[in-house]
């Protein structure tokens, strides 16, 4: 009797602990991380915001795409465009496309630019025309309608084009150092100012080694760009490649290769092969990926074609791909200078 009376004093008291615990602001295991058996702690991993919440965060916003080919192009561009706006995407502060408006070679690219400018208006009334940049690709004669080589002030961000001319297919030696000269100043004058602004440099032409062997000495731009990525934060943008599988090896037709990953480039000069003695693995010290391919896509490894919306938010950039169906994928890439950080420096 004795030895019942004693354990059923001790279960009222451990009872009388676990009100007194709760009452106090304790929690149960089921209220915290999970314990695992040797005791330590799991983190649970943030769960991410949702494109609609993204936006309300972003002070800036970027609508990129290239390569508008094939018959139906425009169509499709316009309706993934209303994807976008529908899935609650703010006026753009830009629009940087990456070239090939026709699918013939040397055409004339002003009347499709008024087709992808229609499309930014009836998806966005309120865009100012002015912010869109058109980079030159190798199908695109000169025309007044093509965005000029160089700088670009977006106010909360840079735009560096490097059109057809400046950055060729079966490129030379001469002509990718000629470029960089001026993209070094530039670089190195917004080092010098105390600049950190992100930079989005504009391509047509890729830089990564693939089997097309039109960017032999790419090699050159991507050490110029590994350089300043070391005091900035550098986002690469190229088109070109939608028409084989030029990019199956880092993704295919949505692609993106971050800051401290590795990337094949070709070794100057030499001719085009798979052996490892004709490329280089290198680290990158940037972001590197497409616009989105809108006309075709022959890539086998990913082929989906999309409209991106770049988002650059105080301690990140977010990278939203949207195909005619909606949100496609997302990458957010953290930064070196958060916006909030610069702020308070200024």
């Amino acid at each position: 009797m004795r030895k019942k009376t004693a354990l059923s004093a001790l279960a009222l008291l451990l009872a009388l602990l676990l009100c007194v615990t709760t009452a106090c602001g304790g929690t149960t295991q089921d209220d915290g991380p999970e314990s695992t058996a040797a005791g330590m702690t799991e983190a649970t991993e943030p769960q991410s915001l949702s494109f609609a919440e993204r936006c309300e965060n972003a002070v800036a916003t970027v609508i990129t795409a290239s390569d508008f080919q094939e018959s139906g192009t425009f169509f499709r561009f316009s309706g993934i465009l209303s994807t976008i706006a529908e899935a609650g995407c703010p006026t753009p502060d830009c629009a940087l496309l990456g070239g090939d408006y026709n699918i013939e070679t040397g055409v004339d690219p002003d009347n499709h630019i008024r087709l992808i400018r229609d499309g930014l208006r009836d998806a966005f009334p309120e865009f100012a025309q002015e912010n869109a940049i058109f980079v030159q690709g190798n199908h695109d004669s000169a025309s007044p309608e093509l965005t000029t080589t160089g700088a670009h002030d977006m106010g909360d961000f840079v735009v560096y084009v490097l059109n057809e001319d400046d950055f060729p297919t079966g490129q030379s030696a001469q002509d990718v150092q000629d470029t960089l000269r001026n993209l070094g100043e530039y670089l190195s004058g917004m080092v010098d100012a105390g600049d950190c602004r992100p930079v989005l440099v504009a391509t047509h032409v890729p830089l990564h080694h693939n089997s097309r062997h039109d960017n032999g000495y790419a090699k050159y731009l991507v050490d110029a760009l590994n350089h300043y990525g070391q005091d900035l934060d550098i986002l690469v943008l190229f088109g070109h490649n939608h028409s084989g599988t030029y990019d199956d090896d880092i993704g295919g037709s949505v692609n993106l290769i971050g800051r401290g990953e590795t990337m094949r480039v070709q070794i100057p000069g030499q001719e085009y092969t798979q052996l490892s003695s004709n490329f280089v693995e290198v680290t990158l010290n940037f972001t590197y990926m497409n616009y989105g391919y809108v006309g075709y896509s022959a890539n086998t490894y990913v082929n989906a074609l999309t409209v991106g919306v770049i988002q650059i938010c105080p301690d990140s950039i977010e990278i939203t791909r949207f195909t005619t169906e909606g949100e496609y994928s997302h990458d957010s890439v953290p930064l070196l200078h958060p916006l909030y950080q610069q702020q308070k420096a200024a």
